[in-house]
């Protein structure tokens, strides 16, 4: 969640970087970010698993963001509900992304095993 000229906004879904850097240039004020809140992670888990598929959730280092500890209280709600797997990636940047692509490309060489094999 990006936070510029007071207006939350999920970054790439609601605010794009043309946006972004239009208001950055017309504001006094820096951008702050704010962790992914339970309820949202809640919302995408429970729509995955509706559809019958495995969750698999790479946070950022939860030694510097709350989010990783967000997405444990949306899988605890859900509690039987369907397999979610939280990953904390101990990282913020390039490593959490490595991981995501890591966990993809294994995901498709085990065509139809559940996304615990990963």
């Amino acid at each position: 969640m990006c936070i510029l000229a007071k207006r939350p906004s999920l970054d790439k879904f609601e605010i794009d970087s043309h946006e972004f850097y239009e208001k950055l240039v017309s504001s006094d004020e820096v951008p702050t970010t704010s962790q992914v809140a339970p309820e949202q992670f809640k919302d995408v888990f429970e729509t995955a698993l509706k559809e019958g598929d495995d969750v698999i959730c790479i946070t950022i280092g939860s030694a510097a963001s709350g989010t990783c500890q967000s997405a444990h209280i949306a899988k605890d709600e859900l509690e039987g509900e369907g397999r979610v797997d939280i990953v904390d990636s101990n990282g913020l940047c390039m490593g959490t992304g490595y991981l995501a692509v890591v966990a993809a490309m294994m995901l498709e060489d085990r065509q139809g095993e559940s996304g615990s094999a990963v």
